[in-house]
C-alpha cells in the first residue's frame, strides 16, 4: 500500500460557502437537508480580491487548525485561484518554513499525483489544496440541485472557496478519512465515466455495493454523462448507495466547488452522515428510475457499517475545466463527535444558565440577550453556555433554555424571566411549550436516586431517533461495533428507515408500521437496541449513571443488556427468534391454540387479542369476573390497564364496562397464562450468561425487588415476569420508596415516562422520555436533558463541547481542573 492511501484528510470550508460555523456548520447543514445556507453575508465594499484572499485564508486557516503544523514542511497546491499564496499562506498561519508552491494546478487528478509525489518522495509532509473561484458580484441563490435532475439550468458563475489538507498516515495515530484515489476519466461522456469508475473501484478492490454515498457535482455539461453512467453502474443489486449532490447554493463557484462537494463527503464520512438529496422530484430522472442499486435518502440518516462492509466508502464526481475524475474516500477509525445541542442550523440548541440565586441566573439571561444582540452565532452562545455551566457546576440553581434560531432565544430569554418570577411564588417547576425549564427545587441536592426505566416491547415506528443516532454518531458507531456491526439489522433499518427512490407516503408510512409489529421476532429487538443505543449516549456522553434501573415487560432484557449485566448479544438475538416467540405465542400462535383446546374453547375466528383500557385494574378485573377467556397482561398506571384473550370475549367485556379502549397491534400471547404452557422455553431463551454490575440496582417486576445477580435467579425473575401479568404501578411505586425520584426513560416513546407521572402525580419526581412519539428525536433530547440539567444532575459536557481538542478551550480546562 503506497503512502498516499494512508492519507488523512482533513477539511475545511468556510467564505464563499457559508454555514454556521466552518465544518461543523457544514454537517448540520448537510443533517438539516441543506447543501449550505444561501450568499455569504461578507461586506461587499471589500474589493474582489481582497473577498477572495479572506476566503481562502479562512479555509486554509480551519484546515490547519485540526492539527500541529508547526514543524512540519507543507506543501500548498492552488488549484486556479489568482491569489498571493504567500500572503495568504501567512494570514493561515502557515510557517514561513514550508513549501509552498504557487503555480496553478490544471486539474483535481494532476493535484493529486503532485501530492502523491511530494509525499512519496519526502519533500513535503502534507499538502493543503485550496481552490477559488471570484465573479464580479456575489449570485443571488439558484433553484438548481443535481445536474441529472434539472439539466436544462446552468447555474450562474459565482464566489467560491474550499480547502482540504492531505498528510501521511503514519504521523496521524488514528485516521480519520482516507482518499484512496482520484481518477480522471480517459474520454468524454458516459463511457468514459464508467472506465474512471471501474479503474478506481478495480484498484482498491471494492465492488459497487459497498459504496455507501455517491455524490454529484451538478453541472449542466455532465448531465447526460452522469445519469447514464450511473445508471448502468448501479442497474442491479439492493439499494446500498445514496444518491446526492452538493451545491454552493450561490452558482457554480469554479473548482471551489468541486473541491467543495469533497469536503462535504469528508464531513458525511466522518459524522456518519448520509445526507438527505435536495429538491428531488418524486419519480426522479428517467434514466435512474431503474438503478436498484440507489436509493435517495428522504431525509438525512445515519450511515450504518455491516458485517460485510465494516467502513464507510464514499465516490465523488467533480468537474474542472480539464474534465471528470471520480474520488473515492474511506473513512478511518476514529470519529469528530458531534452533538445535536452545538450544530445549529435549524436543530434545537441548549444554552444551560447557573447560579447560586435567582438574581444571578437573571444575570446570566442578561448576558446571553446581550451577547446575541452583539452577532455571536447561535451555536457558539450555546457552546460558551455549555461550557460555563461546566465550570459552575457546583451551582445550586440551573435554567436551561431550548431554542433553534434567533427569534425563539429571543422569545425564550423572555419567558424565562417571568418564569423565574412565577417559580419564586409557587414553588413549582416552570416549563415553556418550547422546552425551556426552570426548577426551584432541583432533585438532586435532596439525595434523589436516579433511576433508567426501559421501555417495553411492540412501540417502534418509522423514523425512530434519526436525529439521536446522527447527533451522536460516534456512541452510535461504538455501539454498533460493540454489536459487530450489526446494528442495521437489529434495528430493522429496512423498515425503519427504508431505501426508497422517493420520499415515503403516509400510505408507505402506515404499511412499514404494519410490517414492523407484524414480526413479533424483531421488534423486541428493535426496542432492546435503541434502549442499548440510549444508555451509551446518557452514560458516555453525559457522564450519567443510573443508581437503580427496572423495564417494563422485554424492557427488562433491555435493561440487562444495556448497562453491561449481559453481553453476549448475539445469543441473546438467537434465543428472541426462538419457536415459542415467533410461533408459539405469536404469528401462528400454536400454543395459543392448544391452550384453548384445554379449555374446550373453540374461537369463531383470531385466536388472540390485546387491548389498552382507559380503567384502573380493579375495574377490569370487576368487569372481567364473568368473561374468564380475558386476562389483565399489564397494570400501566391507576386509571390504565391492559388485557387480553379471546377476541369476542375481550370484545364483550369492553362493551360492558363501557370504558375508552384501543386494541393493540403487536398480538403476542406474553403476560397471559397460555405463556406458562411455554416455561421451559421461556426459561431457555432468558438464560444467558450474566456479569454482575455493583453500581445498579436491577429491579424485576417479576418480584418488584432486586434480583440476586446469578445466571439462575435472573433467567427464572425474567421467564416468570413474562408468563405473569406485569404491574408497572407497583414496581414503580417499590423503586420510589427505596429512593428514586429522577426517572429516564430509555428506548422508544415516552409511554413508560406517562405512566410514572400519572401513578406519583404530585408527589416529589420528575420522569422524563429520550424519545417522544411525533416530535423530532433531537428535539426531545434536548429537552429531556434541560429538565435533568434544572435537578442539577452531575452531567458532564465535555463531550459536547469537544473540550479535548478544541484550542480554544485550553484556559477553560484549566479552570474546571482547579474548581475541581
Amino acid at each position: 500500500m503506497t503512502k498516499h492511501k494512508g492519507a488523512l484528510v482533513v477539511a475545511g470550508l468556510g467564505g464563499r460557502f457559508p454555514g454556521s460555523e466552518g465544518m461543523d456548520g457544514l454537517a448540520a447543514s448537510l443533517r438539516r437537508g441543506r447543501q449550505c445556507a444561501g450568499p455569504s453575508p461578507s461586506p461587499p465594499s471589500l474589493p474582489p480580491e481582497d473577498r477572495l484572499r479572506a476566503a481562502l485564508t479562512d479555509c486554509a486557516r480551519e484546515a490547519l487548525g485540526t492539527g500541529p503544523h508547526s514543524e512540519r514542511k507543507l506543501a500548498v497546491l492552488n488549484l486556479g485561484a489568482e491569489t498571493d499564496l504567500g500572503r495568504l499562506c501567512r494570514d493561515a498561519g502557515i510557517e514561513p518554513g514550508a513549501l509552498v508552491l504557487a503555480e496553478a494546478v490544471p486539474s483535481f487528478h494532476r493535484a493529486h499525483e503532485l501530492a502523491q509525489t511530494l509525499l512519496t518522495l519526502g519533500d513535503a509532509d502534507a499538502v493543503l489544496f485550496l481552490a477559488g473561484s471570484l465573479s464580479a458580484e456575489p449570485q443571488a441563490p439558484a433553484p438548481f440541485s443535481i445536474a441529472i435532475e434539472r439539466a436544462a439550468q446552468n447555474p450562474p458563475a459565482s464566489e467560491g472557496a474550499a480547502a482540504l489538507l492531505l498528510e501521511l498516515d503514519d504521523r496521524v495515530p488514528t485516521a480519520r478519512t482516507r482518499i484512496i484515489a482520484i481518477t480522471a476519466a480517459t474520454e468524454p461522456g458516459a463511457r468514459g465515466l464508467e472506465g474512471a469508475f471501474q479503474r478506481a473501484l478495480g484498484a482498491s478492490n471494492w465492488p459497487v455495493s459497498s459504496l455507501g454515498l455517491l455524490s454529484v457535482v451538478g453541472r449542466r455539461s455532465t448531465a447526460i454523462a452522469e445519469s447514464t453512467a450511473i445508471a448502468r453502474i448501479f442497474k442491479a443489486g439492493p439499494r446500498e448507495t445514496a444518491l446526492t449532490a452538493f451545491s454552493a447554493g450561490v452558482g457554480d463557484a469554479g473548482e471551489a466547488l468541486g473541491l467543495g462537494a469533497i469536503v462535504a463527503a469528508v464531513s458525511c464520512l466522518d459524522r456518519a452522515l448520509l445526507p438527505s438529496l435536495c429538491n428531488w422530484s418524486a419519480a426522479g430522472p428517467a434514466l435512474l428510475r431503474d438503478a436498484e442499486g440507489l436509493f435517495v435518502p428522504g431525509d438525512s440518516r445515519y450511515w450504518f457499517t455491516t458485517p460485510e462492509t465494516p467502513t464507510r466508502r464514499a465516490a465523488v464526481l467533480v468537474e474542472d475545466h480539464s474534465g471528470l475524475s471520480l474520488v473515492t474516500l474511506e473513512a478511518g477509525t476514529a470519529m469528530t463527535p458531534v452533538a445535536a445541542t452545538l450544530n445549529g442550523d435549524g436543530a434545537p440548541l441548549l444554552f444551560p444558565i447557573v447560579g447560586n440565586d435567582r438574581g444571578a441566573l437573571e444575570a446570566g439571561l442578561r448576558r446571553l440577550a446581550a451577547d446575541h444582540a452583539s452577532g455571536t452565532p447561535l451555536p457558539m452562545l450555546a457552546r460558551h453556555a455549555l461550557q460555563t455551566a461546566q465550570i459552575n457546576a457546583r451551582a445550586p440553581y440551573a435554567l436551561a433554555i431550548v431554542a433553534a434560531n434567533a427569534k425563539e432565544l429571543e422569545r425564550e430569554i423572555g419567558f424565562m424571566h417571568r418564569a423565574l418570577e412565577k417559580a419564586q411564588g409557587t414553588g413549582k417547576a416552570v416549563r415553556t411549550p418550547n422546552g425551556s425549564v426552570f426548577t426551584p427545587a432541583p432533585l438532586a441536592r435532596t439525595g434523589a436516586k436516579v433511576a433508567f426505566v426501559y421501555s417495553g416491547n411492540g412501540t417502534a415506528y418509522p423514523g425512530l431517533g434519526r436525529d439521536v443516532l446522527l447527533s451522536h454518531a460516534k456512541g452510535v458507531a461504538t455501539v454498533d461495533a460493540r454489536l459487530g456491526h450489526r446494528l442495521r439489522r437489529l434495528l430493522r433499518a429496512d423498515l425503519i428507515y427504508p431505501r426508497t427512490m422517493s420520499r415515503l407516503s403516509d400510505a408507505d408510512q402506515l404499511e412499514l408500521t404494519a410490517k414492523l409489529t407484524a414480526d413479533p421476532a424483531s421488534l423486541p429487538l428493535v426496542g432492546i437496541a435503541f434502549c442499548v443505543a440510549h444508555s451509551y449516549i446518557l452514560r458516555a456522553t453525559l457522564g450519567l449513571e443510573p443508581d437503580l434501573a427496572f423495564g417494563f415487560s422485554v424492557g427488562e432484557l433491555a435493561m440487562r443488556i444495556a448497562l453491561g449485566q449481559m453481553n453476549d448479544w448475539g445469543a441473546l438475538e438467537e434465543k428472541l427468534h426462538a419457536p415459542c416467540l415467533t410461533s408459539g405465542l405469536a404469528g401462528e400462535m400454536t400454543t395459543v391454540r392448544a391452550f384453548w383446546e384445554c379449555r374446550g374453547v373453540r374461537p369463531a375466528g383470531a385466536l388472540w387479542a390485546s387491548h389498552i383500557v382507559k380503567a384502573s385494574a380493579a375495574d377490569v378485573r370487576a368487569a372481567a369476573m364473568d368473561f374468564p377467556d380475558v386476562f389483565i397482561m399489564t397494570i400501566n398506571a391507576p386509571d390504565e390497564t391492559a388485557i387480553s384473550g379471546l377476541p369476542e370475549s375481550c370484545a364483550a367485556m369492553l362493551s360492558r364496562l363501557g370504558a375508552p379502549s384501543m386494541p393493540i397491534d403487536l398480538n403476542v400471547a406474553i403476560h397471559s397464562p397460555p405463556a406458562a404452557l411455554e416455561h421451559k422455553a421461556l426459561l431457555e431463551v432468558c438464560d444467558n450468561v450474566i456479569e454482575p454490575v455493583s453500581r445498579v440496582d436491577f429491579y424485576s417486576a417479576a418480584c418488584e425487588v432486586p434480583v440476586p445477580q446469578t445466571r439462575e435467579a435472573i433467567a427464572a425473575a425474567t421467564a416468570h415476569m413474562l408468563q405473569s401479568t406485569n404491574d408497572f404501578q407497583r414496581l414503580v411505586e417499590t423503586t420510589y420508596a427505596a429512593g428514586a425520584r429522577i426517572f429516564i426513560e430509555t428506548g422508544v416513546r415516552n409511554n413508560c415516562a406517562n405512566w410514572i407521572a400519572a401513578i406519583l402525580g404530585e408527589r416529589a419526581h420528575v420522569a422524563v422520555a429520550m424519545d417522544v412519539k411525533g416530535m423530532a428525536s433531537d428535539v426531545a433530547w434536548t429537552r429531556a436533558v434541560a429538565t435533568l440539567i434544572t435537578h442539577r444532575l452531575p452531567l458532564d459536557f465535555g463531550a459536547l463541547c469537544d473540550m479535548e481538542t478544541a484550542p480554544a478551550l485550553g484556559r477553560l480546562k484549566e479552570l474546571m481542573e482547579q474548581a475541581s
